[in-house]
């Protein structure tokens, strides 16, 4: 198969799109990098790191992994954020096995209560591509955690993946083995050890564990299962505070916390000695500004490095040495790779779009299409776009109306909620240790029942909290989900201005996103018996629903939109058949008139402007058909005075282009038929038995020559002269004509009891068609020696007593000659010429006994006629009488037996030829 370029290169563009598209598509994850081909860390909230030095950081509101190493390169990054199997929606751990593979505890909360539905560890490879889930704790709604999951801090003994299981009253550690999944649990703390939940715990192979209470206290935890005090968290009588946060082991029975308040990293070495190991101090020579933000997390390592989370940065300590990672985290040469390759297949996207668009235009629109494919991409795409937008209006507004509703109801509750609390409750509170107190628990009760425990659909996805103001600083009293300790720092902005206005008596609700997610939050006034406020009562919602719910609205909506369009599209296709129906019909009528079909007529009853086209139709097809048929019975008339085959050889397609001068030549076969005797015979008929006798003969003849592709010159009286493009047909259509006029019984012509005889001679050579006359009056004729050939020629058949006679040049044309039988009747000498002109007998016209009787004469004939012509008269006497005794019906036999006798008398020696001039 050849191949071929034009094709290739007109199909190149599709193909480029396609792949372009599918690259778009698969790797979509590209489009989050930024054109500086860098990232940054976006509310970072937990870190760790492997052996080799990498980082692995939860960010994005739990939704991303990212990973990089100390010179800020970026390996892989795992998108979460969403609910579809194989990927994480909240990532609240992260840890590089020894395995290579990077586990996550993924937390997947209720879409329709302010729980989680189910937690999870998953396996993904080192590139970020997921492997398999190993363990998966599924809640029913009576068990289920409020919001926060159970699962904490994951780690490795052996070849198994730890990880604790944290509940109200007690500690268990799943150890789940990292091939076959089977999980052992394995009792950490049971009952209210220490009589509070615990917050934070870690784990030593050494020296055993280290666990955190949202009291506010650490504690140590032997192998034998020995708990011992190591900071009771207790805030001095001065006023300062002390609010631990997170807890790790570091080396050597190390251990490391953080206090919120202080902003302080502490160490507290295997004697229980506390030091400062990350002071305020230490981040403002970081130039961090340590009372404008918080610790937001913190891990140890047994190398004696730490990572602090401090705001929106990673602070990296190893030795003495301080590394801040924030922003600027370079791609891998590969990820930029990637990255550049999606932006080239977005931008080959693009152009190859815009090519197809113009190859559409310019291979496709520039030819005839269906009027009804054309209403399709007219009124589809229009369709379409009114749906999309329609669609994204729709969406838009009811995701408007619904934040309006949410943000109503937000204001519903902030107004009722703070009356169903006693400020002077909150008030009681003096600092952690009250944590789980009786104060607490009322206030606890009254958090719960304000939102009817979350039981029904209009508080199911709220939350409450109560946080007061000391000084310049927010503390958080109490969570709903009882996940943080009492005076949580929470708000280290003391610009923040909706406190004030807050604290000022108004009410205010907001949007916002931090390192736990996307929130819709408002905050009301709390105030005591006195009627003075004392904290702020905050109610929020996890708008992650709300973006789930707007997109699978969008979705569905996208997906009734796309029906919408089918079913449309299908109406419009239906409709634009039946109501071009009578178009087609149109087209149809117009293609059959083309064709030739004048009677065509169509019938259209719409009652509309098509109809009355349809009644003009055919009037219109009426018109052209009389017109026609009269210009061609013009045409019929006149192509019995000049046939359609000279037009034809003059190259002249319509009688209009006929003009003076007009000619054309070429080699032919003329042939000239003539009844003998005829005037002779006439002389006893009337007029009109003359003409009936001429026009039956001509009747007969006509046909004959118009059948063998030959046509008609001229008449002249009883003679006919036509013309054969091919010698084959002209001696065809003589046998013809002579066996129809004197030989078929059926339709020979009688001249009284005799049929007539007619003579028909056939020459073969140049002539020249050509248009003569003056401008009123032209005719067609033909101008050439061979029409007298031809002429002579057939006068001869009368002197050689035979019907029909060829010339050599017409024997030579023949394609087929041996499928004639025939005779060489000698050599004619014309005037004027050099060569002599053979002339042959055509015998099959003949009687049958005649013809098998000349077949046997046949060479004693030609032999006589060749010594006639040498003047070998004597032997030529006894060749022709001897073909006389076979045959005495032979005239040309006779005819030249008496000119040898009679060159013998005349005692001429030299050969004898019959002389005839074409001018006779």
């Amino acid at each position: 198969m050849k191949f071929k370029p034009q094709i290739f290169f007109r199909f190149l563009p599709l193909c480029l799109f396609i792949l372009s598209i599918s690259f778009v598509y698969s790797k979509f994850d590209y489009k989050n990098f930024s054109l500086s081909f860098s990232q940054e860390l976006k509310y970072p909230f937990f870190a760790t790191k492997d052996k080799e030095g990498n980082f692995y950081v939860i960010d994005n509101s739990k939704t991303r992994v990212i990973v990089f190493d100390k010179d800020k390169t970026v390996s892989s990054i795992l998108n979460g954020g969403s609910r579809e199997l194989n990927n994480f929606f909240y990532a609240s751990w992260v840890h590089k096995g020894s395995d290579g593979f990077i586990y996550i505890i993924n937390i997947v909360n209720s879409l329709n209560r302010y729980s989680v539905e189910k937690e999870e560890i998953l396996r993904f490879y080192p590139d970020g591509r997921f492997n398999r889930v190993i363990f998966q704790k599924i809640y029913d709604q009576s068990d289920a955690p409020v919001r926060w999951g159970r699962l904490f801090n994951i780690h490795e003994i052996n070849n198994e993946i730890c990880v604790f299981y944290i509940y109200p009253d007690g500690i268990e550690r799943l150890r789940i083995h990292k091939e076959s999944g089977v999980v052992q649990k394995e009792t950490i703390l049971l009952g209210h050890l220490s009589g509070f939940p615990v917050k934070s715990i870690d784990f030593d192979a050494n020296y055993g564990f280290v666990y955190l209470t949202k009291k506010g206290e650490i504690f140590r935890l032997s192998a034998d299962g020995k708990s011992s005090l190591i900071y009771d968290g207790k805030w001095e009588p001065s006023g300062e505070k002390s609010v631990p946060g997170h807890v790790s082991f570091v080396k050597d029975g190390m251990i490391a916390f953080t206090d919120l308040e202080k902003r302080t990293l502490y160490k507290i070495d295997a004697n229980n000695k506390l030091s400062k190991w990350i002071s305020p101090k230490d981040l403002q020579n970081l130039s961090m500004e340590p009372f404008e933000d918080r610790i937001k997390n913190m891990k140890a390592f047994d190398d004696g490095s730490v990572i602090e989370i401090f705001g929106g940065s990673l602070i990296y300590k190893e030795s003495n040495s301080y590394k801040v990672y924030d922003k600027d985290l370079k791609i891998n040469n590969r990820d930029l790779a990637f990255r550049l390759l999606w932006l080239l297949s977005v931008i080959v996207a693009c152009i190859t779009f815009l090519i197809m668009l113009f190859q559409i235009y310019k291979y496709i629109l520039n030819y005839s299409i269906p009027l009804i494919l054309k209403q399709i991409g007219a009124y589809v795409p229009i369709v379409i776009a009114v749906m999309l937008f329609t669609s994204w209006y729709i969406q838009r507004d009811f995701s408007n109306r619904i934040k309006v509703e949410l943000v109503n109801r937000l204001n519903t509750l902030l107004n009722l909620v703070p009356q169903k609390i006693d400020g002077d409750i909150v008030e009681s509170i003096k600092d952690p240790h009250d944590y789980m107190s009786e104060s607490y628990m009322k206030l606890r009760e009254s958090l719960h029942a304000a939102l009817n425990y979350n039981r029904e659909d209009w508080s199911a996805p709220f939350y409450v909290l109560i946080h007061r103001r000391i000084g310049k600083w927010q503390y958080m009293m109490i969570d709903y989900d009882d996940s943080t300790q009492v005076y949580w720092p929470y708000e280290y902005n003391p610009e923040a201005g909706y406190v004030d206005d807050v604290m000022a008596g108004k009410i205010v609700t907001d949007f916002s996103e931090d390192q736990e997610g996307m929130w819709l939050f408002g905050n009301a006034p709390l105030r005591n018996s006195k009627g003075d406020i004392v904290a702020l009562v905050e109610i929020g919602a996890d708008l992650y629903n709300y973006k789930y719910y707007e997109k699978l609205f969008f979705f569905k909506i996208v997906k009734v939109m796309f029906i919408s369009v089918m079913v449309i599209t299908i109406v419009i296709i239906v409709l634009s058949f039946f109501m071009i129906a009578a178009i087609r019909k149109l087209r149809k009528g117009v293609h059959e008139i083309a064709a030739g079909s004048w009677d065509t007529r169509v019938v259209i009853r719409t009652r509309d402007e098509v109809q009355e086209l349809g009644e003009g139709f055919n009037n219109m097809a009426s018109s052209i058909r009389n017109y026609v048929n009269k210009i061609s019975a013009i045409n019929q008339i006149y192509f019995k005075f000049m046939p359609y085959q000279f037009m034809e050889y003059l190259n002249i397609k319509d009688i209009t282009e006929l003009k003076l001068g007009v000619h054309s030549q070429g080699f032919m076969t003329i042939m000239f038929s003539d009844i003998r005797s005829f005037t002779s015979h006439s002389e006893s008929f009337t007029p009109k038995e003359n003409f009936q006798f001429v026009n039956k003969f001509l009747s007969l003849t006509g046909p004959e020559i118009r059948l063998h592709n030959g046509f008609i010159d001229k008449y002249i009286g009883d003679a006919i002269m036509a013309l054969f493009p091919d010698a084959d047909d002209a001696v065809d259509a003589a046998i013809a004509m002579y066996r129809k006029t004197c030989l078929n019984p059926e339709t020979k012509i009688m001249i009284g009891r005799e049929p007539i005889s007619i003579g028909i001679g056939i020459f073969t050579g140049p002539v020249m068609l050509g248009i003569v006359g003056e401008e009123e009056r032209m005719s067609s004729t033909v101008i050439s020696d061979s029409v007298n050939i031809a002429s002579r020629i057939e006068s001869l058949t009368k002197r050689y007593g035979t019907g029909i006679l060829i010339s050599k040049s017409t024997l030579n044309s023949l394609k087929n000659p041996e499928k004639y039988s025939y005779r060489f009747l000698g050599n004619i000498q014309v005037k004027g010429k050099d060569e002599p002109v053979g002339i042959f007998e055509i015998l099959d016209s003949l009687d049958e006994e005649i013809k098998l009787k000349r077949m046997r004469t046949k060479e004693a004939f030609e032999s006589a006629i060749k010594a006639y012509h040498k003047g070998n008269f004597s032997y030529a006497v006894d060749w022709f009488q001897e073909v006389l005794e076979s045959d005495k019906t032979d005239q040309a036999a006779g005819m030249y037996l008496e000119m040898s006798k009679k060159a013998i008398e005349e005692n001429i020696t030299s050969g004898r030829m019959i002389v005839f001039d074409t001018k006779e």
